[in-house]
């Protein structure tokens, strides 16, 4: 006896097409995030519907913080005076997240991706930030004492009313960084290339300027 199959047949092509549809989608993104102008768009996007997307599911700071530490990645995210302290971030994907006035204090942030990150306010005190890429990233008013910056590009950046004591600044380049507000008392700045940075109204008492570059410092 002979069985019909027909609807068999029917339901893997339809599965098929349902595969090829969803796969042709994806390619069809990610070819089109390579365009600048449509990558800023998606950014501009995700932005809104992320946040919209946690609020609709009445996350709370605590549980985005959960979520983050479960899946390794919580972009775009606001954790906004969110406490950090000390947890193990290593590898995790926080770009665009808003990290305003959070305690990320003795935190591990090896290998965590912080592009474009909105950390004013945070504490980032003890944090081993070296060779990190803070491109994008806001540091206003943060608290960086103790903080290791090795290998950082800190050129051209905001660190405006930034903590930075005890800090190691020897050697680094702050090319046309924002200094104001930020504490230069006593500070060892030796080989330091501080080229086209103003420190118009900035208190040198004890600091250390050796081999450092002033070209172009008001």
């Amino acid at each position: 006896m002979l069985r019909d199959y027909s609807n068999v047949f029917f339901i893997i092509n339809k599965y098929k097409f349902c595969t090829l549809s969803k796969n042709y989608l994806i390619n069809e993104v990610r070819e089109l995030s390579n365009s600048p102008s449509i990558r800023i768009k998606l950014i501009n996007i995700a932005k809104v519907i992320i946040p919209i997307k946690n609020f609709i599911l009445m996350r709370s700071i605590d549980d985005k913080i959960v979520f983050l530490k479960n899946s390794g990645s919580c972009a775009f995210c606001d954790l906004t005076k969110g406490n950090l302290n000390g947890e193990d971030l290593k590898n995790v994907d926080l770009r665009y997240a808003v990290l305003i006035e959070a305690d990320l204090s003795n935190s591990i942030l090896s290998g965590a991706n912080l592009r474009n990150a909105n950390l004013s306010g945070a504490n980032l005190s003890g944090v081993d930030l070296s060779n990190q890429d803070l491109t994008g990233t806001i540091l206003t008013n943060s608290n960086l004492s103790r903080t290791n910056l090795d290998g950082i590009i800190l050129n051209n950046k905001d660190l405006t009313g930034v903590n930075l004591s005890g800090v190691d600044l020897r050697n680094k380049r702050l090319i046309g960084v924002n200094l104001s507000k930020v504490d230069l008392r006593h500070k060892d700045l030796t080989g330091v290339n501080l080229s086209g940075v103003d420190l118009s109204n900035q208190d040198l008492t004890g600091t250390i300027l050796i081999n450092s570059n002033l070209s172009g410092v008001n």
